[in-house]
């Protein structure tokens, strides 16, 4: 595939339809796409005829850039009188695997066609005359993958291979892509969702290829092209530690809640009202529900039976991104301040229920205007006429024991704060001490 101004002849290696397109037009020509199954693979017919109607002659050809005797082979077969000048590898396996569920053959299958592909390609082209030698990486080699772990990886290494020619004087160039609009594994809507939660937009396919052919004519050796959405993507990246990524670039405003202020004040009055009036088991079961609803709606899931109240939200797939989402939902249902590491701090459904009933119960039942508007109601219903003479006694009693109860903490509250005035006291303080007590100086 044809990057370059009047190369002659070109190669690709198994990529998305539009970028053959612009790269393709005379004077380039000749391009030869690769893939697994050639000239069968869905849409090759098609390809070939749009890529004809550009002016070029192109050639789809059946290889397993992973086996080096195959690669060999069509390397040979190219003709000397339109040599190869340029190669463009674009292989890639989609992966959404957790890091703690990885197994051999699963890292071998994405890092074949990704890294062994790559070296074989430089091992192989070494001694020609390229003009391009051009690699599709990935965001994940530059920010990671919470469920790429072997995607990230294959393309860091193809990052690395591009410094390594460039060191050693061959040309090379490795774009490492956030998701295309209409290519790839970023055309599954549910994918494009999954990237704007995160803050990453899908990036348009032309303005890629013109940041492609920018790349190629300004000689970069490794570039990242994002169109990210910086009111999300620094809150979730850095939920739970802070990125040297991100260190040089101004702070960007935490993402809000999609609810309107006066929403949230709505949803949170009626979660309040509905905890009032519930025992502490309802509580609880009331707090586990919402959890569970928000956990299943940023995981895509249909019903809460998915989200189990005591698997750690990790196993259910929860990153330091969807971290970040899920905390702003809470703090919009619950009304409070919740930290970014909620679901690594309480790490199942059920342990982050007791906490926000801590928070939003316990807490609630010893605040001032909790307190007070229970003497209120006390006061309302109080009426002595009510009860008899001994029911009168024993409410009696209980009232004296609970005000003698408060008075006792309020005296030890008073001595322990006299206490700590004696220890810090200067000679002068005591003597002031002495004069106001008993008149003396």
């Amino acid at each position: 595939m044809a990057p370059h101004r009047d190369d002659p002849d070109h190669r690709r290696h198994r990529g998305a339809r539009r970028p053959c397109r612009p790269l393709a037009r005379p004077p380039r020509r000749t391009p030869h796409l690769i893939s697994r199954s050639g000239p069968d693979a869905p849409g090759a017919t098609q390809l070939t005829q749009e890529l004809t109607t550009l002016g070029t002659t192109v050639t789809i050809t059946a290889c397993d850039v992973t086996d080096r005797t195959a690669l060999q082979h069509l390397l040979d077969t190219i003709p000397a009188e339109h040599p190869l000048t340029t190669v463009i590898h674009a292989a890639g396996i989609a992966e959404n695997t957790p890091l703690a569920e990885l197994d051999l053959p699963g890292i071998e299958a994405v890092l074949r066609p990704k890294a062994l592909a790559a070296a074989l390609l430089h091992e192989l082209t070494e001694g020609l005359d390229l003009s391009a030698f051009v690699l599709f990486s990935s965001g994940a080699a530059a920010w990671g993958g919470s469920r790429q772990p072997s995607y990230a990886a294959a393309n860091a290494y193809l990052d690395a291979l591009a410094e390594h020619r460039r060191a050693r004087g061959l040309p090379a160039t490795s774009l490492a892509w956030a998701p295309w609009s209409d290519a790839g594994m970023a055309a599954d809507e549910a994918v494009v969702e999954y990237y704007r939660r995160r803050g990453m937009r899908p990036l348009d396919t032309d303005l890629a290829i013109a940041s492609l052919q920018h790349s190629l004519d300004h000689g970069d050796t490794t570039v990242t092209i994002a169109d990210i959405d910086w009111e999300r993507f620094p809150a979730g990246f850095t939920a739970q530690r802070p990125s040297p990524l991100l260190s040089d670039l101004a702070a960007a405003a935490s993402p809000g809640v999609d609810a309107t202020p006066d929403d949230a004040a709505a949803v949170n009055g009626s979660l309040q009202r509905q905890l009032a009036t519930s025992t502490p088991t309802q509580q609880h079961q009331l707090l586990l529900h919402h959890i569970q609803t928000h956990a299943a709606a940023i995981l895509g899931h249909p019903t809460i039976d998915a989200v189990p109240p005591t698997q750690p939200f990790q196993e259910l797939g929860f990153d330091s991104l969807t971290a970040v989402e899920f905390g702003h939902r809470l703090s919009a249902a619950t009304g409070l301040d919740l930290p970014p590491t909620l679901v690594f701090d309480h790490p199942t459904p059920k342990e982050l229920a007791d906490f926000l009933r801590e928070r939003l119960v316990e807490g609630e039942l010893t605040s001032e205007g909790h307190l007070l508007s229970e003497l209120d109601r006390w006061d309302a219903v109080s009426a002595p006429s009510a009860v008899d003479e001994a029911a009168r006694r024993r409410i009696t009693g209980r009232l004296r024991l609970l005000l003698a109860k408060w008075n006792d903490t309020e005296r030890k509250t008073e001595r322990s704060a006299a206490h700590s005035e004696l220890e810090t006291a200067t000679a002068e303080d005591i003597f002031d001490l002495i004069s106001d007590e008993f008149g003396k100086s």
